[in-house]
């Protein structure tokens, strides 16, 4: 089976295949939530916008109600985990 429509991100040494749900660094595998990986890959998706609060909560949180807290730690929590793996904020 071939991959069509298959989107593959790449920035810095990260590479992210959406229809593997996989993010990696020079070709490791990086541990990343789930939340934390769809919150990426709909920055990504968006990255010629700016994102609003309410764009996220759609996307990622299904227009549930959350706190602004969830938002953030989300955000936070891409940034940790990018961070970790070496890469700058």
């Amino acid at each position: 089976m071939s991959k069509t429509n298959t989107k593959i991100w790449s920035f810095g040494a990260f590479s992210l295949d959406e229809a593997s749900f996989e993010l990696t660094q020079s070709g490791v595998p990086v541990a990343i939530e789930p939340q934390s990986l769809r919150v990426l890959i709909f920055l990504l998706r968006h990255r010629d916008r700016v994102v609003s609060k309410e764009d996220l909560i759609e996307a990622i949180w299904q227009g549930r109600a959350i706190s602004d807290w969830a938002i953030s730690g989300a955000i936070k929590a891409v940034r940790v985990d990018l961070s970790r793996s070496g890469a700058a904020p």
